[in-house]
């Protein structure tokens, strides 16, 4: 688990930050779109786009794609926020947004059960409560986007925070009609023992948590 100390401002800090996920098989190239004059990152997998990152005056937008040569709609990317926190785990990396009219906005990729690597996107308030209802927009690329599970999203009610455990949930992925596959590299915090931020061990396994997310952090992810 890796929190630098301060978040990526620049695509150059956001390249050095990212890199490491390669060797995690998170993707398999994280590139510039121009090495000379750069305005954008691009992190692949298998051929394909995952996410593409751009900056301007320290206001992030990534978005992520469900086909070829286009980023999917603005409701399931994080569009122009600064970074207040980024976490990076072998499951996978998530990008938290400072405060925007009292709510936080979360973007996370993470390795999914079909071997491909995804995308999520929700908010939460800034006043964390374990029992939030939150809203997650998974998108992976070749997603049937007509699926109401695309358009919709996945809603998860939270339970109890200081609990006497811990309870991770599954966030699916939307794939193709009767699909069974979901995030492998990251969990919904959804019932908490401990509200900590930082390296947790859940049932035997090395998470990195922040707020309702929890990253896998296994050699194995």
């Amino acid at each position: 688990m890796f929190i630098p100390d301060h978040a990526p401002e620049t695509l150059a800090e956001m390249y050095a930050f990212l890199l490491p996920s390669v060797g995690d098989g998170l993707f398999d190239d994280v590139s510039f779109d121009d090495p000379d004059n750069p305005t954008k990152l691009v992190c692949t997998q298998n051929g394909h786009p995952v996410a593409a990152m751009t900056v301007a005056n320290n206001d992030w937008i990534i978005a992520p794609y469900a086909a070829q040569g286009s980023s999917a709609e603005y409701y399931r990317s994080f569009n122009g926020y600064p970074l207040a926190t980024v976490m990076r785990c072998t499951g996978g990396i998530c990008f938290i947004s400072v405060s925007d009219s009292g709510s936080r906005h979360v973007f996370v990729i993470a390795k999914t059960s079909d071997g491909q690597t995804g995308c999520l996107y929700f908010t939460h308030l800034v006043t964390f409560y374990p029992d939030d209802r939150i809203t997650f927009y998974p998108t992976c690329f070749g997603d049937n986007t007509a699926l109401s599970l695309y358009s919709h999203g996945f809603v998860v009610s939270g339970n109890l925070g200081s609990a006497d455990r811990t309870i991770l949930t599954r966030l699916p992925v939307v794939g193709q009609r009767g699909s069974t596959g979901f995030f492998s590299g990251v969990f919904m915090r959804n019932v908490m023992q401990f509200n900590d931020n930082g390296e947790q061990i859940i049932g035997g396994k090395h998470y990195g948590c922040l707020y309702h997310i929890a990253l896998l952090d296994e050699e194995s992810a």
